[in-house]
């Protein structure tokens, strides 16, 4: 195991690398080691043992790590679930094209809270990007709450994750939550207005702004962006839990780089 992880962390992510790697002093010195170290067939063999209980017991150590690491009781934890495409270069098991990302690979599925790892579930990339999500949120919302009773738990993620049946959930049992929206006709013509009083904003200022705008706790983040030969508004749409404490306004100048940093900023301030 030492001789494939400290592998990983040096960048070669192949078996095949082993071949040469098995001799190699630095990683025999790093596990301790002063002979011929495994073959790139034997790491694979040992690769293919592990099961749905190694995946969990891995993760029961990366989520008890990240509660030691906590020096006292959090207020908050704010857990963001994004799922990413995983390239694959030759005819792996599980592989499958993905229209949406147009190449073959795995679709993973990541949680951090802050900067640190909490989930890292591999899925072909034929399913659907919430595909146990909800299940994995509600793991990690018992497992959290049996150390920290008291922590306000915000389950943030993309369209992708935007579920009926997972936020009606997230409101039974008292966890916040802020997802993406896929736009549509309808959020369109609702933000029309609101986006030409930002364009206007923007022209009087000549510099970067935004504006957040409330209707039924679906939010509407119009951000005008100055291009070459004109002005283009982008429309970022989420829906926000009523139990958090986000407030409506107008627009205003932004700092933030992305809508993300936004809404960060702003969750953070109200």
């Amino acid at each position: 195991m030492r001789q494939r992880v400290y592998a990983l962390a040096a960048g070669y992510e192949d078996l095949n690398d082993h071949q040469q790697l098995r001799n190699d002093l630095a990683i025999q010195t790093t596990v301790e080691r002063t002979d011929v170290l495994a073959s790139s067939s034997t790491l694979c063999r040992w690769e293919n043992r592990s099961d749905r209980q190694a995946a969990w017991d891995i993760h029961e150590v990366m989520v008890a790590q990240f509660i030691a690491s906590v020096d006292e009781a959090p207020k908050e934890l704010i857990l963001d679930f994004d799922a990413t495409d995983d390239t694959v270069h030759g005819k792996q098991e599980g592989r499958s094209f993905n229209g949406y990302y147009d190449h073959y690979c795995f679709l993973p599925l990541y949680v951090f809270c802050k900067d640190q790892l909490l989930v890292s579930y591999l899925r072909p990339s034929n399913v659907d990007g919430a595909k146990h999500a909800w299940a994995i949120l509600s793991l990690l919302v018992k497992r959290f709450r049996q150390t920290w009773p008291q922590v306000k738990i915000v389950f943030r993620g993309d369209s992708g994750f935007c579920r009926h049946k997972m936020l009606t959930w997230c409101k039974r049992h008292n966890v916040s939550y802020i997802v993406g929206i896929a736009q549509n006709k309808r959020l369109n013509a609702l933000a029309t207005p609101w986006q030409k009083e930002a364009e206007k904003h923007f022209l009087k200022l000549m510099r970067k702004c935004a504006g957040l705008k409330n209707y039924n706790w679906i939010y509407l983040l119009i951000a005008p962006v100055a291009i070459t030969g004109g002005l283009i508004s982008f429309v970022y749409c989420f829906h926000l839990s009523p139990i958090s404490c986000w407030k409506p306004y107008g627009i205003l100048p932004c700092k933030a780089q992305s809508w993300r940093e936004f809404m960060l900023e702003h969750y953070a301030s109200n």
